[in-house]
């Protein structure tokens, strides 16, 4: 039994939704980047951050050139790996396949097992390293392409890739086994060694999970006496 056969989950419902796959922009398709290359790296931040995360499905980030380096050579070396995404009746799994280093697709595993090569995307992510040289700064955008795949829920799983890949414990002992030696991971310690982890990051999005069915819950009507 493969290691992403023993790692699968039962199915969110609306995982059988049919996707576009996206096309990735280049980032002076998204900013005027001659604006940004004036600016300061403090500034460049600021402004990344304003206009990513005003999209209501996207999501922004900026990585310093020390933390890029770690990540994009360990995502260079080990592209592929798990993300338990919490929910308040359990979790499921999707899996990050990393390309070159700047392009990362999210997916629900049990897609990826039945077809890896046409697994629809749930999430994808972009590193741009334009500025990398003049600014030492990498912008990531992350977009959400499922639809019931919350904005919380989507920072903590850009959260949760930026961890194990730019913490070198971390890395070593997860996705470098889960890459380079699966026999060896074992998805049950996985979880268990870094549930209050995933608990800490996710707990907002499961929150918001709680609180939107509790609202959306039918009033049950109160018993008056004739």
């Amino acid at each position: 039994m493969s290691l992403l056969t023993r790692c699968c989950t039962a199915a969110p419902k609306w995982a059988r939704t049919t996707f576009t796959m996206p096309i990735p922009k280049k980032l002076n398709e998204i900013v005027r980047l001659p604006l940004f290359e004036r600016e300061e790296p403090v500034k460049i931040r600021s402004m990344w951050l304003e206009h990513i995360n005003e999209k209501p499905r996207s999501i922004g980030a900026v990585m310093a050139k020390p933390e890029w380096d770690v990540f994009h050579k360990n995502a260079l070396a080990c592209p592929m790996f798990i993300v338990p995404v919490q929910k308040p009746e359990g979790y499921f799994n999707m899996v990050s396949q990393i390309q070159d280093g700047k392009y990362c697709l999210m997916t629900f595993l049990d897609h990826y097992r039945s077809n890896p090569t046409e697994a629809p995307p749930f999430m994808v992510l972009n590193f741009y390293d334009d500025l990398l040289k003049s600014k030492e700064l990498t912008l990531l955008r992350a977009d959400l392409v499922a639809p019931d795949l919350s904005k919380a829920e989507g920072e903590a799983v850009v959260r949760t890739l930026r961890e194990f890949y730019g913490q070198p414990a971390l890395f070593k002992k997860w996705v470098e086994t889960f890459n380079l030696r699966s026999r060896e991971f074992d998805f049950t310690e996985f979880t268990r060694a870094n549930d209050s982890f995933f608990r800490e990051i996710f707990g907002k999005a499961v929150r918001e999970r709680i609180q939107q069915q509790t609202e959306n819950a039918p009033e049950v009507p109160i018993p008056t006496r004739s």
